[in-house]
């Protein structure tokens, strides 16, 4: 019989799977990706089980996670942890990958089921958008009925497999507490659920805090920046009104959009203004290495999203001295909460969210306050102290699995 891991001081051999390759230029790995260099920088072993691991010939694309390949990859997942369990002290899976119980494939380790953003809140923030959308005709309802499909078994995953990871794991790990409330109330599951923010390394901090332009620059050409995809998630539908009632009190503010994805002409279609509108500034695509300088002179941060399953970008705009005016919802709620009263708006509130960053740019000592006040609270969200947290809380979890 093999022994039940060791839950002493020892380093601990983890295995991560990953439905996607394991590449940081994708968001939903970059988490597994950070921490899986903290523990080794620990002393912990750690192995990566990603979509080239479970299919080397049709892995090649840096896209395959786009394909409807997830129950095919958490067959693969399963079949090596059956095969190589007696490796690994703890499997630390992405939501959906480890849909079997233990038992079933011979593993005696810790099973944590993962989440980088959860798939069903999303699945639900999309169900509700199109409801409040007219009816479709014509080819854009075939075009919306093949959407759904394609979100159904790629984006959101095959519900039940998500469900049955969960129900599966000995831990849950989510990023918020959101998330932690959304596992017990949608699934009914008592499973254990650890909640572990995300965070960046000591040389992101560092870069985005020492790109910081002095206040007195800052406030000569007010600049508000927003990090993030161009669509009705993250506030697209709320932007327009955002855009022309900050521009009504305060003409010279310019809006800088990083990370759009879509196009300058899609971005100002959307915004309702020309593409020649020279208070819009709109950057589809930026090497992460060049958010510092990109942050460096701007006024303030602007977030107006509806739902994240963190939001590392608000930690990377208090990390460059910006306050950040957010909408009171899953993800900024957590890491604003410090600031709630000046920087949080109910969600939705165009007109609020508005009049907040205008008070903050005719208040440029407050501001500047509140944007150190950020960069102190945005280096509690580090990789390495969360990375001791968490093997802290595995090595815990380990000690209290049966030793039968």
């Amino acid at each position: 019989m093999i022994p039940p891991p060791s839950a002493d001081g020892r380093p601990l051999r983890v295995l991560m799977t990953l439905h996607m390759v394991a590449q940081p230029e994708l968001g939903a790995a970059q988490p597994q990706l950070a921490l899986a260099e903290e523990f080794r920088a620990l002393g912990s072993e750690v192995e990566i089980f990603d979509m080239r691991a479970a299919f080397p010939r049709l892995s090649r694309s840096r896209h395959t996670y786009l394909l409807p390949m997830r129950e095919w990859f958490a067959r693969g997942a399963c079949r090596f942890l059956r095969r190589e369990g007696r490796r690994f002290d703890v499997v630390d899976a992405l939501q959906g990958d480890i849909p079997r119980p233990k038992a079933a494939l011979g593993y005696r380790g810790l099973l944590v089921a993962r989440s980088v953003g959860m798939d069903a809140p999303y699945a639900e923030f999309d169900r509700r958008l199109r409801a409040r959308l007219p009816p479709a005709r014509g080819l854009a309802r075939l075009k919306n009925f093949a959407r759904e499909r394609l979100m159904r078994t790629v984006r959101t995953g095959p519900v039940p497999l998500v469900a049955q990871s969960f129900a599966a794991a000995d831990l849950v790990n989510v990023p918020i507490p959101d998330e932690r409330e959304w596992v017990r109330r949608h699934y009914r599951l008592d499973t254990p659920c650890l909640v572990q923010p995300f965070g960046l390394t000591p040389a992101r901090h560092r870069a985005l805090a020492d790109a910081a332009a002095p206040d007195s620059v800052r406030a000569a050409a007010p600049v508000v920046a927003f990090v993030g995809s161009w669509d009705e998630r993250k506030g697209s539908a709320e932007w327009p009104e955002i855009l022309r009632r900050v521009r009504g009190e305060v003409p010279a503010a310019r809006f800088r959009f990083l990370g759009a994805i879509q196009t300058r002409a899609d971005v100002c279609r959307g915004l309702g203004v020309p593409e020649t509108a020279e208070h819009v500034e709109v950057v589809s695509r930026f090497p992460a290495a060049e958010l510092p300088a990109r942050l460096g002179d701007a006024t303030l941060g602007a977030f107006p999203s509806h739902l994240e399953g963190f939001g590392i970008a608000v930690i990377e705009m208090m990390a460059a001295r910006l306050p950040v005016v957010a909408f009171n919802a899953p993800g900024a709620s957590t890491t604003l909460a410090a600031f709630a009263k000046e920087l949080l708006v109910p969600a939705g509130d165009a007109a609020s969210f508005a009049a907040r960053i205008v008070a903050l740019l005719r208040a440029a000592p407050r501001r500047a306050a509140l944007g150190e006040a950020c960069r102190q609270a945005a280096g509690d969200y580090s990789w390495p102290r969360i990375a001791r947290e968490t093997l802290a809380a595995y090595r815990e979890a380990l000690a209290r699995l049966p030793r039968a």
